[in-house]
């Protein structure tokens, strides 16, 4: 089947979790739904592996030491910087247009199990998404470098659509910035750090 179909199909679990995180008011079950979506993704880019995928297109390419530090450094930074800067302001201003609210993690325990494994897991299903399949495929069907990386970071943007058009802004900027270097790379590792470091950073509430 065409690449931009099985786009839609891994999309569609991050664009559903936020239909489901309406309703849920409770962290366990807002916790269950958002690690059920996320492995869902993951489990179908499985499946799709198992049909004969192109693993390329995935981004789960090596890269230099000296390459790999240097892109997980500066997207860190530069992401932090975004999400926690001006955009970040403009995300504060907008949330009256938001669909839902996170809800408060009551146990210490979950919110350790939250900001180490189930972070990752959220960097890894998204970045396997929208900067390894929604990039790579989209180079390998020809586009110009610079459609895959705006299409794929606008992608990523818009399944945040729960949290209102100032985050689905502010995602979409922030994924500028990972797509690129994976056009560069060939590679997702750094852009996963990346993006862990990014969500540790506004969710442990620690430093900004």
């Amino acid at each position: 089947m065409h690449p931009l179909f099985w786009l839609a199909i891994f999309s569609l679990p991050f664009f559903l979790n936020d239909l489901f995180f309406w309703g849920a008011s409770d962290y366990r079950l807002w916790l269950a739904i958002d690690y059920l979506f996320k492995i869902a993704a993951c489990a179908l880019i499985w499946l799709w592996i198992r049909r004969g995928g192109e693993q390329r297109w995935l981004g789960l390419r090596p890269v230099a030491p000296v390459v790999f530090v240097a892109w997980t450094v500066g997207l860190s930074l530069l992401g932090v910087a975004i999400d926690q800067g001006v955009p970040g302001w403009v995300i504060a201003q907008g949330y009256e247009w938001r669909l839902f609210s996170f809800p408060a993690i009551e146990s210490r325990a979950v919110f350790w199990f939250d900001l180490g494994p189930g972070l990752m897991l959220t960097a890894v299903s998204e970045e396997l998404v929208f900067r390894g399949f929604g990039v790579l495929a989209l180079l390998a069907l020809g586009w110009r470098p610079i459609w895959a990386i705006l299409f794929s970071s606008l992608l990523f943007g818009l399944v945040h659509w729960g949290l209102g058009p100032a985050v689905i802004v502010t995602a979409t900027l922030w994924g500028l910035l990972p797509a690129l270097s994976v056009v560069l790379t060939r590679s997702i590792f750094p852009a996963i750090i990346a993006h862990y470091v990014t969500n540790f950073v506004d969710f442990s509430g620690w430093f900004f």
